[in-house]
């Protein structure tokens, strides 16, 4: 609709609106966002001081090593907990914490985070799931 009627728009990353949503919930500026991917991956963010620092697909084991003053939002953390807990110390875990819409309409409206003009676009963290036979 809005290249129909030539209305700017603004893209912004599930696990952005997620660290969002949780930092208000919860007064929180260290927020660590983990959805489960399945194949024993989770898409990673770290939402730090109102930004979403670290955006990625990555093995539990894999995640950023953080601290107790993290609280972990996301299914992520409902699947990995155990593994999740003890690669990034976090204190505190969430794992049916979920996108709301108001959480998108205070990040477009705060504008704290950095867009182009352009057209947003999918950003595809994994890009590649089919699995091949090796047959």
């Amino acid at each position: 609709m809005s290249l129909a009627f030539d209305i700017p728009t603004k893209g912004f990353s599930t696990l952005e609106v997620l660290g969002a949503g949780a930092a208000k919930k919860y007064k929180s500026n260290k927020i660590a966002v983990a959805l489960d991917a399945r194949m024993s991956e989770v898409y990673w963010g770290v939402y730090e001081d109102g930004v979403l620092t670290t955006q990625r697909l990555a093995k539990p084991d894999e995640v950023d090593t953080l601290n107790d003053e993290f609280i972990g939002v996301g299914t992520g953390w409902g699947a990995y907990k155990d593994e999740l807990i003890k690669k990034t110390g976090v204190g505190h875990c969430t794992p049916d914490f979920y996108p709301k819409s108001q959480n998108l309409i205070d990040l477009y409206l705060s504008q704290k985070t950095t867009h182009d003009d352009e057209l947003p676009l999918p950003t595809y963290l994994r890009n590649n799931v089919a699995q091949k036979s090796l047959k």
